[in-house]
This record gives structure tokens, sequence and C-alpha cells, in this order.
């Protein structure tokens, strides 16, 4: 079993903590992201609607005929795929997507070299050696029309053993409400729901990742509007 990196960034700081300690940020944080998903109940609710929108979903009704339903024109789709088109077309025109700067006022041979090599590397690492980086990316741009925000994120996989970038859906990302535009950087707090199966769940309890196994999902008890919506549209039914 592989244990988790020594850099200090990734380290489970809860173990160095208290029991009493950690009952206590843990019921502070779970207030707060109760409060922060409430302030935001009808953006759920106008987010379901604009997948079952995206997807069509139609609402059968008896005139003329039992089960008969409206014409559909997928708008929405459509416009959702030529803004991914040429978004893509436009952030990705190669496949060198990252170009070093210099800060020197005065580079020299040397550090020029050095930035041909950095910005190659980088480049393979993205373009190569990143497999899931474009496709996360051109997701993130058929979503981000009909969500209006997505979000991005890097961090160290403890499973996978590297860095990766993923995307993170505004409906899984849950922040204080708060008038004015604002950056998130700034935000006192940021709560991202992740969905873990229960084997990567055992996996990074071992390595240390969580001090206890993280509870199982409870049908019903975290089902949010746009999760109905989305199964209903596709078709699935939770087993």
């Amino acid at each position: 079993m592989k244990q988790l990196p020594s850099s200090p960034e990734i380290q489970n700081l809860a173990k160095k903590l208290s029991e009493k300690e950690r009952v206590l940020i843990a019921a502070l944080c779970i207030d707060e992201y109760k409060a922060d998903l409430d302030s935001r109940s009808e953006w759920d609710e106008m987010n379901a609607n604009w997948k079952k929108l995206f997807f069509m979903r139609d609402v059968p009704k008896s005139p003329p005929w039992q089960g008969s339903s409206t014409e559909s024109v997928p708008m929405l789709a459509e416009a959702c795929g030529q803004f991914r088109a040429r978004a893509k077309a436009a952030l990705f025109p190669s496949k060198s997507v990252v170009k070093c700067v210099p800060t020197a006022n005065d580079p020299d041979d040397q550090l020029r070299s050095r930035m041909d090599r950095v910005s190659k590397y980088m480049n393979f690492q993205l373009m190569d050696w990143e497999p899931d980086y474009k496709k996360n990316k051109f997701r993130l741009l058929t979503s981000l029309p009909l969500h209006g925000s997505m979000f991005t994120k890097t961090y160290f996989d403890p499973i996978r053993q590297r860095t990766r970038v993923t995307n993170v859906r505004a409906s899984d990302l849950i922040v204080p409400y708060g008038t004015g535009s604002r950056e998130v950087e700034d935000l006192p707090r940021k709560t991202e729901m992740i969905w873990l199966p229960k084997w990567q769940a055992q996996y990074l309890y071992k390595l240390g990742h969580f001090i206890e196994m993280p509870e199982v999902y409870i049908e019903g008890k975290f089902t949010r509007p746009v999760d109905n919506a989305v199964d209903q549209a596709t078709g699935q039914t939770r087993s």
C-alpha cells in the first residue's frame, strides 16, 4: 500500500487535532454548508429546468391523443455545440497551448533556451501525458453556456499518483450568498461535493487521506433537483 507523499500541502491536518476540535469544526462546516445550499435553492430548481430543456424532456399531454407532446427544436443543444466548437478553435489552435514569458528585462540565450524547454515539457504534460485534459476542457465548453459557470481544479490524485486537472460543475460547488461581483479566490469558503465509489473511499481511507470511512450515499438524503432532472431525461434509475 502506497503512502501519501510527505509534501505539507497534502497532509491530513485532521490527524493533528483532537476529537473535540474535529467535532466543533465539522459542525461549523456542516451548518455553513447547509446555509449556503439553502440560499441557492431557487437556482437549483432553475438549473434542473435548464437540464430538462437541454435534453428536450417534453411533458406528455392528453389532447389530441393520449401521450402526445409538443414538437421540440434542439435550439439550446445546438447553441451549446456551436459555442464549444468556436471556443475550441480559439483556445486550442495547436498543441502548443503553453508559452513561457521571461521576467528578466534582458533575457540571455540560456534563459530563452530554458523557456523553450519548459514550454515544450508543459505542452507535453497537458496534451499528451494527461489524457483527460483536452477531453475535460471540451466537456467544460459544452456545459459552460448551459450552466453559466464551470470551474477547474488542479490537484494531486493519491490514487493515480500524479497531478490532475479536472472539471467542477457549478452544481457541485457551493459558495456563500453575496451581492455584487466577487472573485472565487476571495470567497470566505468554498464547498465541493465530491462523489466517490465505495472502493475509492476505502482505498483513500487506508492511505490516510480520511481518518474515518465516509458515509455511504443514502437515497433521498443528498438528492438534488438537478440530479433528478438528469436521471429522468437520460432514462436512468438508481439501483
